[in-house]
């Protein structure tokens, strides 16, 4: 896989806020999206068909979008990769655009798991779990438990990642607890705070493992990180046989939904409409799949895929192991308070 996109524009906030609208031509899609998630060929394709263009503006949080996305920056969007409880809360307040899905005659080629998922804000992108990357180069067992990753080894100490989020920094604390990750209980929220706290002092980052990765490169430090399925591919780069694997405990984790939602600002709705169409074919989401790796929600794309890609359980868990995952809820805005503080709290 390639590192770096064609077309992709990488900014953080500040910078981000001196980019003027009108440098934005009539027939130029933005995009706001995670590194390496959409695949130059299927860009290049669509510019090829339609003649518009597509720039992609780079975030490594779901905070961090969602600053853009509350903020006045936000207005200068066409397309945004998001989960699938904020396109819903975005798009209850009309920061999303209420796409009437069925008039593009795109859900009937989602797989019904994930069909609802995004509500009317947007089309069902990929899905997958979280769960724990580590290298395999310097950890000869591979972990199986979230106490790997809440209380690591000696040896580890001072080399596992974490994520500032506020559901999936909870997820391993909770998930051994025995408790939801979606928990509107404070003491059990208390409890995992006090466990990510003790955790702390092993820590060498909160920052998402690809971004830490890509800044750091080979004097990275990192060998065991919270993690996206599918992210272990892009931390490997282009060596197929590199050391990163990707692991979910037996305690159980979650199963997550991305959607590519359009910005209700946006003056070039017909275009974005046009994209989620084209991206939706089932040739097309095949290739971007195999080319990005990942699992597609799009049911029909399946049997255009690298057989590679489809027997890897990795990316395409087990039945089983979807059915005991736990899918997010919206939480309550007494919950959202309370974890934010303690992510707060974890990030002095």
């Amino acid at each position: 896989m390639n590192k770096f996109f064609k077309n992709i524009v990488s900014v953080n906030i500040s910078l981000f806020m001196l980019f003027h609208l009108s440098l934005i031509k009539a027939d130029e899609l933005l995009l706001l999206n995670w590194d390496e998630y959409l695949a130059d060929s299927v860009i290049e394709a669509f510019e090829a068909e339609t003649g518009h263009t597509i720039k992609v503006v780079i975030f490594d949080s779901d905070n961090k979008r969602d600053e853009i996305l509350s903020s006045s920056a936000g207005n200068q969007f066409d397309l945004v990769m998001i989960d699938s409880v904020s396109a819903q809360l975005f798009g209850k307040n009309n920061v999303l655009h209420s796409s009437n899905i069925e008039q593009l005659n795109i859900l009937e080629k989602i797989d019904p798991r994930w069909r609802e998922s995004c509500g009317n804000f947007g089309v069902p992108y990929a899905w997958g779990t979280v769960g724990i990357a580590y290298r395999s180069d310097k950890i000869e067992t591979p972990p199986s438990s979230w106490s790997e990753l809440i209380v690591p080894s000696t040896g580890l100490k001072g080399h596992v990642g974490m994520l500032l989020d506020q559901v999936d920094t909870f997820i391993p604390a909770l998930k051994l607890q025995g408790d939801s990750i979606n928990t509107e209980n404070i003491e059990e929220l208390k409890n995992a705070y006090i466990k990510l706290l003790n955790q702390k002092e092993s820590l060498l980052t909160y920052e998402y493992p690809i971004s830490y990765q890509e800044k750091m490169g080979n004097d990275s430090e990192l060998y065991m990180a919270l993690a996206y399925s599918g992210d272990q591919y892009v931390l490997n780069g282009d060596d197929e046989d590199g050391p990163w694997r990707y692991i979910v405990p037996k305690e159980g984790t979650s199963a997550w939904v991305d959607c590519l939602s359009i910005v209700e600002s946006s003056l070039n709705k017909p275009a974005a409409k046009q994209f989620l169409s084209f991206i939706n074919r089932p040739e097309v989401a095949a290739e971007n799949a195999s080319e990005i790796w990942f699992a597609t929600a799009n049911l029909n794309a399946i049997k255009f895929i690298d057989e590679e890609l489809v027997s890897d359980e990795s990316i395409f868990p087990p039945q089983q192991l979807i059915d005991s995952s736990e899918q997010y809820q919206i939480l309550s805005n007494k919950n959202i308070s309370q974890r934010s503080r303690i992510i707060g709290r974890l990030n002095k």
